[in-house]
């Protein structure tokens, strides 16, 4: 059987020694089989992309004046997960996305400070908020959102809280989340868990 030659990715020019031979024959079996250097390319990409993020956040950590420790480093990454979660299944917007939405300029940054006030919840992500696409229509907000919203402002959550809440599974709806009970028509039923969290009720 004929060896093939590959070159392993400049993506992983640093791998070295047994790791670096392991990736090289993972490489050269690939190319011996029919869609196999497709298949390891994606998984070679991913390798990479991860080992840019941990020095990334390697980095980041290092700068911090107190130390990270694991459970806080876990619930950093659990939280993301829910962000990416959120992301993929309802979509997002920047406020220059929700300022086209509802035909207003896309450099006004005025429309989504404003739209805020009318229920609007977003989450920070690195520079930019983003503002789930749950609670938009082609219009702009849904309507009556500000009364999904409001009681748990009032009694002091933070938007990325109450993102998080109505999009997660809750016992009260049979393991749906509050999003997808607005859209099945059960709007009662979720203000009356919006109303009991605000007033602290469990």
């Amino acid at each position: 059987m004929s060896t093939v030659e590959v070159r392993l990715p400049d993506e992983l020019a640093e791998v070295g020694g047994d790791q670096r031979a392991a990736v090289s024959d993972l490489l050269s079996a690939a190319a011996r089989t029919p869609g196999g250097m497709e298949a390891a390319s994606t998984l070679l990409r991913s390798v990479a992309a991860r080992r840019e993020v941990v020095r990334h956040v390697t980095d980041a950590v290092a700068n911090q004046p107190v130390p990270v420790g694991p459970a806080t480093a876990a619930q950093i990454a659990l939280v993301d997960q829910r962000w990416r979660e959120i992301e993929e299944r309802y979509g997002v917007l920047d406020a220059a996305g929700y300022a086209e939405l509802v035909g207003a300029s896309p450099t006004s940054r005025s429309v989504a400070s404003k739209a805020r006030t009318k229920g609007l919840v977003g989450y920070r992500r690195g520079r930019r908020v983003l503002y789930p696409a749950f609670q938009l229509d082609a219009r702009g907000l849904r309507a009556g959102w500000l009364e999904v919203v409001a009681p748990l402002r009032a009694a002091g959550w933070a938007d990325e809280d109450i993102v998080l809440w109505l999009a997660a599974p809750h016992g009260a709806l049979g393991r749906r989340s509050p999003v997808e009970a607005l859209d099945t028509g059960e709007r009662d039923a979720v203000l009356a868990l919006v109303r009991a969290e605000g007033d602290g009720v469990w």
